[in-house]
């Protein structure tokens, strides 16, 4: 944030507290991110998902720690991340939470959940409700150097975790949700993927808008007009 303050001091003259563009980021990440929930991304049915830790460096500890743990739903075929969800442990609840919040965003169920060998994404919970138990194909235990494992979502965990380093740690859990909300449209809409020969996940997912060379302005100012009143 002080190197944006640095820029636009620079190359505008316009001299900004790094508050303003945290306010920023919050406020549009926001914006764009229940813009993105209105969209029907065409998925593979074929999710990856995982969990990752971080750190919040200003929340209270507990038993010593003040780590939460992320979960990604990435679609296997476009690579377009389906969900993030935010939660202090990883017990079953924690992952029933976020297999509804990303069975919400994709409008759909899953066909087939790749998993680590984490308990709580068996039993009761798994894979996405109790009603679809036996509807959904859940491999679990999937290593990263299986030819079905996860390496595409720890591949994301990756650059997210670049991103962490980046901003030293996340400090509380209300404004890190916003901040991984931004990251998730960054991921989806902006940057293009080299694996996807440059098309974007969202382009991949085949969800009809049309950005331009400024995708971000592109994004605010699409989400803006069809946010509600």
């Amino acid at each position: 944030m002080r190197k944006v303050t640095q820029h636009i001091a620079q190359f505008y003259g316009v001299k900004m507290n790094e508050s303003t563009v945290l306010r920023w980021i919050r406020k549009f990440s926001q914006l764009i991110d229940e813009y993105a929930n209105t969209l029907m991304p065409q998925l593979s049915g074929v999710w990856n998902c995982d969990e990752m830790k971080t750190k919040m460096a200003h929340e209270e500890p507990i038993n010593g720690e003040r780590f939460y743990w992320l979960w990604n739903a990435l679609d296997n075929g476009s690579r377009y991340l389906v969900a993030s969800h935010l939660t202090r442990g990883r017990t079953h609840k924690d992952a029933n939470a976020f297999f509804e919040v990303a069975k919400k965003q994709a409008k759909r169920d899953p066909q087939v959940i790749f998993s680590d060998g984490l308990d709580s994404y068996r039993g009761a919970y798994d894979p996405v409700s109790i009603d679809n138990v036996g509807k959904v194909v859940h491999i679990a235990n999937v290593g990263i150097r299986s030819h079905m494992g996860n390496h595409r979502v720890e591949r994301l965990h990756n650059s997210m975790r670049e991103r962490e380093k980046v901003m030293r740690h996340l400090k509380k859990a209300n404004s890190a949700e916003k901040v991984f909300k931004g990251y998730r449209a960054y991921y989806n809409f902006v940057r293009p993927h080299m694996a996807l020969e440059n098309h974007t996940p969202a382009e991949m997912a085949a969800i009809p808008i049309q950005l331009g060379t400024n995708r971000w302005l592109d994004l605010i100012r699409q989400a803006a007009r069809n946010s509600k009143p």
